[in-house]
């Protein structure tokens, strides 16, 4: 009976032993789990993203991303309402009103002094508001751009100047334009350099500067290059037309 009562007390023990150790190894795999999903989580960036990421903090561009509708005028020529949710476009210049989709103008519409237009004319005016969007919508807000599908991003500081080249492969009127950008300590760019098609001097230089804040994104509305200053001006940013001063909306002819 003793010898009963040992040996259940022994296999009693080694039970115990045993659920102790199973206990042991879920905590060890629950632990191997969690490190390996927080190094999932921190992923290392390289040096080209941790400054993409800097100047998309300091110009809020999760606020330019929700702020859906933007309207804004280019050099007080072109004046823009845009619902970037949609990709719809309406472009006021000289005395004519155009409205057509960010990715096709076959369906766009040309008024002209009030009247539509229906002829050859119209297409030429829809092309050349297209190429005015892309330019002039880049000045806008350039630094939510470098995310854009083939762009190739290299760092080049230089001393304590934090600089970031942006080669866009693709996109736009003139895919192959480059930028140099100089980005201040708090990640807030001050000044690019150009090497595109349509200015034929490289490395031609324009400041970003004039920033405001417009609805928590910052925008900056003043460029100075030689010999001229391009102003962007009007900016609003908001939800829908009415929080950009709209009573209408702008598309409904479109």
């Amino acid at each position: 009976m003793i010898k009963g009562l040992k040996a259940h007390s022994s296999a009693m023990g080694f039970f115990w032993i045993f659920m102790e150790i199973l206990n042991m190894i879920r905590v060890l795999g629950l632990l191997v789990l969690l490190l390996i999903i927080s190094a999932c989580g921190s992923e290392k960036l390289s040096p080209e993203m941790k400054l993409v990421k800097e100047v998309e903090e300091a110009t809020n561009q999760q606020a330019w991303n929700e702020n859906n509708w933007k309207s804004w005028s280019f050099a007080d020529r072109r004046h823009y309402v845009w619902d970037a949710s949609t990709g719809r476009i309406r472009l006021q210049f000289e005395e004519y009103e155009i409205l057509f989709q960010q990715d096709s103008i076959q369906n766009g519409k040309v008024f002209y002094q009030g009247q539509a237009l229906l002829d050859s004319t119209k297409t030429e005016i829809l092309e050349r508001g297209w190429a005015a969007f892309c330019n002039d919508s880049f000045w806008l807000n350039a630094p939510g751009k470098l995310r854009d599908p083939g762009v190739k991003l290299t760092r080049k500081d230089s001393a304590s100047i934090k600089r970031l080249e942006v080669q866009y492969s693709s996109g736009g009127v003139t895919p192959g334009d480059s930028y140099l950008w100089y980005i201040d300590s708090d990640g807030l760019p001050y000044m690019y350099e150009m090497w595109v098609s349509n200015i034929r001097e490289p490395g031609f230089a324009a400041t970003w500067d004039g920033w405001k804040e417009v609805n928590k994104a910052l925008v900056s509305t003043m460029h100075e290059m030689e010999g001229f200053t391009l102003v962007v001006d009007s900016v609003q940013l908001g939800r829908s037309y009415e929080e950009i001063g709209w009573t209408h909306n702008p598309f409904q002819n479109l």
